[in-house]
């Protein structure tokens, strides 16, 4: 019984730390309303929607068919019998697997 009341004791301060956190951002954003800014996008701006909707389809191209080679030349080296393939293959799925977790991570 005394580990759970130690495990309450602990988290107590990170629900504190939570909470405050979720109140911080609340006066900038009434800051930034009071000061105009209403979130609708400019005139002129569906040029610059066009661009960066543009410049992802070509990145998520580009990716998906890089991907794609590296996982063609693992398993063309696997059916080879190339005896690093194994670690190429799993060292491609590492990555993958932490650019689609890690970079939306970083950029949230």
């Amino acid at each position: 019984m005394p580990t759970t009341d130690n495990h309450r004791i602990r988290l107590m301060p990170l629900a504190l730390c939570a909470a405050a956190l979720a109140y911080l951002p609340s006066p900038a954003l009434d800051a930034l309303r009071a000061s105009g800014l209403t979130g609708k996008a400019p005139r002129g701006a569906g040029a610059f929607k066009a661009l960066v909707s543009t410049l992802t389809d070509n990145a998520t191209w580009l990716i998906a068919t890089g991907i794609g080679l590296l996982l063609v030349a693992a398993f063309g080296a696997l059916i080879f019998s190339v005896r690093s393939a194994p670690e190429w293959l799993f060292k491609a799925m590492a990555g993958i697997i932490g650019l689609l977790v890690g970079v939306p991570a970083i950029l949230a």
